[in-house]
């Protein structure tokens, strides 16, 4: 069940930064992607697939991962992390 656990979370928090750094830190895109990602899960549930059929969630967890790498690759690791400009509260 950890590996389960894993495969379905490790690619989530790579998708949030980059969406956010490349947005320059906007929490309403961010917002709509883990929106989307309730949806989708959902939409799963709503379209007769089997709730206890595990399946169907390894099969979503391995596509996520495969998407998280690719972005990875393309769009470069730099680009997962903060070092280049970085985003300042301009509050009130």
């Amino acid at each position: 069940m950890g590996a389960f656990i894993l495969i379905n979370l490790i690619p989530w928090p790579i998708f949030y930064t980059w969406i956010f750094n490349n947005t320059r830190g906007s929490l309403l895109l961010v917002s709509i992607l883990h929106g989307s990602e309730v949806w989708v899960a959902y939409w799963m549930l709503s379209t007769g697939a089997d709730p206890t059929n595990f399946d169907n969630y390894w099969s979503y967890g391995a596509v996520m991962v495969v998407t998280a790498i690719v972005v990875t690759f393309i769009f470069g690791a730099e680009n997962l992390s903060r070092k280049h400009e970085r985003f300042k509260y301009q509050g009130a």
